[in-house]
């Protein structure tokens, strides 16, 4: 008789991945958001994101925060606030160690549209280096979740031949 294959499991084989890493990128970069910043004695350096979403027919936060150690992430409908949260009571929300007095905005210099800007430019506006340091944020937050993602996931494939000894 031939040899039966090993029995197979009955769920099908699942690549585990850290979908904390890919949330940035899906729910926040190109969208309208609002990036904080704050030191915690205890955290080290804190990002918080925070963007206001519509799903289904319900208001939500869609709250992100970031530290050396960890990333929190949570959606809470905005209903089930007794008061609208500022930005410290938000990230207790999605983390209740957070422990700062205040969170700063992430702001860039902004560009003033002028005749010497546009002419600088060529009159191109998304040319100008000017306004590229305005995704700058975006960007090394996203840079940052690529880095969780290459250190969980690095594998390779060795293939062998029966009773190859080298």
């Amino acid at each position: 008789t031939p040899e039966e294959p090993p029995p197979c499991p009955a769920s099908q084989v699942k690549l585990e991945t850290n979908s904390i890493a890919n949330i940035y990128r899906k729910h926040f970069l190109g969208k309208e958001h609002f990036n904080y910043y704050s030191v915690d004695s205890a955290l080290g350096h804190l990002v918080f994101s925070v963007k206001y979403d519509v799903i289904g027919d319900q208001e939500h936060l869609r709250l992100m925060l970031r530290s050396k150690f960890k990333t929190c992430h949570d959606v809470i409908p905005i209903s089930c606030l007794t008061e609208f949260p500022n930005v410290v009571q938000m990230a207790k929300l999605v983390c209740e160690e957070v422990n700062v007095d205040r969170f700063y905005p992430v702001l860039y210099p902004k560009v003033s549209w002028n005749r010497n800007l546009k002419n600088e430019c060529h009159g191109h506006f998304f040319h100008c280096p000017s306004f590229v340091t305005h995704l700058k944020a975006s960007r090394l937050i996203v840079t940052f979740d690529k880095h969780v993602i290459s250190n969980n996931f690095k594998f390779g494939v060795i293939y062998q031949k029966f009773a190859q000894a080298s």
